[in-house]
């Protein structure tokens, strides 16, 4: 975080500047994304939104999501906590 510009702004005004740029908007939603390797983006620019465990992303955030993905979960865990899905997304999808 150190090394690293932040930029605070208001999400919703990020993914629509994403949008009017033509960037594919990916968000998780372990309830009616398909498996993300079914989705893995194609060498075109695309962003991918996480929301936390227990809530996920907000409704108005994912209703603007071009594909909802999510990881499949193995055994009986309820969800897994957001780094661990978005370093198995992110690793997956730079291969």
């Amino acid at each position: 975080m150190f090394h690293l510009p932040v930029i605070t702004s208001d999400l919703k005004n990020v993914v629509s500047a994403l949008k009017a740029e033509g960037i594919m908007i990916y968000g998780t939603d372990m309830h009616t994304g398909l498996s993300y390797r079914d989705a893995k983006p194609q060498g075109a620019p695309y962003a991918l939104l996480l929301g936390n465990e227990a809530q996920g992303i907000s409704p108005a955030l994912l209703s603007v999501a071009d594909e909802k993905v999510s990881v499949p979960i193995l055994g009986k865990a309820e969800s897994l906590n957001v780094a661990v899905a978005a370093g198995i997304i992110m690793y997956d999808w730079i291969r």
